[in-house]
């Protein structure tokens, strides 16, 4: 083989190893952000997690779904969020299931996602009220 043909090649390869490089380095990888918010109803500070898909992109105009993921007695949104990460990236990523914005919210000890009666743990109140419109004013969701 020609030493031009060898440059050639050789020129092709750099070419897509950098466009490669450029390409990766400007998509948008999936995230889990902790954050919290103060709950009027609570009284307090409650922590949630939200995981963005690969792709997410806060400055371009494409809109998510988002699922609210409530976690069962005794845990908490860290572990929820933790545990099905994984699996939502490579479900998002080979195509079997579409980008979503994913919420896990704390739904406070024993609360089963409902208002105490005697108002120490407002969960739905929270959740419906102050939480959901919080995602859709902070993040690219579609809202409704």
């Amino acid at each position: 083989m020609s030493s031009w043909k060898l440059r050639g090649r050789f020129v092709m390869i750099l070419v897509g190893v950098v466009a490669g490089m450029l390409f990766a380095s400007n998509r948008a990888e999936a995230k889990i952000a902790k954050s919290s918010m103060l709950s009027p109803s609570n009284g307090r500070t409650i922590e949630y997690r939200v995981y963005t898909p690969p792709g997410y992109n806060p400055k371009l105009a494409t809109r998510y779904p988002v699922v609210y993921s409530l976690h069962g007695e005794g845990g908490v949104p860290s572990q929820r969020a933790n545990n099905y990460a994984g699996t939502l990236d490579a479900k998002i990523t080979s195509g079997e299931i579409m980008p979503m914005i994913w919420v896990f919210p704390d739904g406070q000890n024993n609360s089963y996602y409902g208002n105490s009666f005697d108002g120490t743990k407002q969960v739905y109140t929270h959740i419906v009220n102050e939480l959901v419109p919080k995602i859709d004013a902070t993040f690219k969701t579609v809202a409704d």
